[in-house]
C-alpha cells in the first residue's frame, strides 16, 4: 500500500468514527412526552344514551320514584319501656378464713384466696381490710362480711 492509500483508509476511518459519534449522541433534555398524563382517566368516556320520551316510559319511572320512596320510607313506632322492677342483690358468698389486719399491709384469706386492699372478689373491690372483717364495695355501698 502507498501513502496516499493509507490517508484516504485512515481519513474514511475517522469519518466514519464522527458520523457514528453524532448519530448515537445523547440527548440529554428531558422530554415526559411518551408518558401518560397520570390526572386523565384511563377509562373511555361514557356515552350519554338519549332515551325517546314517550308517556309509558315518564309513567314507569314515575313508579319506580314511588315505590323507592315507599321502600325506603321509614315508619315511626312508639315503644313503651317495661317497668324493670328493682330486685336487690346479694353479694355472693365469701368464706372468710383468716384476718391480719394489724400491720403496713393488711391482707385476708376469702375462698382460699389471699386477698389485699383494693383487689377484686368476683367484680367486687376489697375497700379495707380490719379486726372486725372485710369491707367490700357491693353496687354503691360499702358492706362489711364479718368472718
Amino acid at each position: 500500500m502507498n501513502n496516499r492509500t493509507l490517508k484516504i483508509i485512515i481519513l474514511a476511518m475517522l469519518t466514519f468514527a464522527l458520523n457514528q459519534k453524532a448519530a448515537f449522541a445523547i440527548d440529554k433534555s428531558y422530554s415526559a412526552s411518551y408518558f401518560r398524563n397520570p390526572f386523565e382517566p384511563q377509562l373511555p368516556k361514557r356515552k350519554k344514551v338519549i332515551v325517546p320520551s314517550t308517556e309509558a316510559t315518564k309513567k314507569a319511572i314515575e313508579t319506580k320514584k314511588a315505590a323507592h320512596k315507599k321502600a325506603t320510607e321509614v315508619k315511626q313506632t312508639t315503644v313503651k319501656p317495661m317497668p324493670v322492677e328493682a330486685v336487690p342483690l346479694e353479694p355472693p358468698r365469701m368464706v372468710i378464713s383468716g384476718l391480719v389486719w394489724n400491720s403496713d399491709r393488711p391482707q385476708a384469706i376469702v375462698n382460699n384466696k389471699v386477698i389485699d386492699v383494693g383487689d377484686t372478689i368476683e367484680t367486687i373491690q376489697v375497700v379495707a381490710i380490719r379486726k372486725e372483717g372485710i369491707d367490700i364495695d357491693f353496687q354503691g355501698k360499702t358492706i362489711t362480711i364479718a368472718p
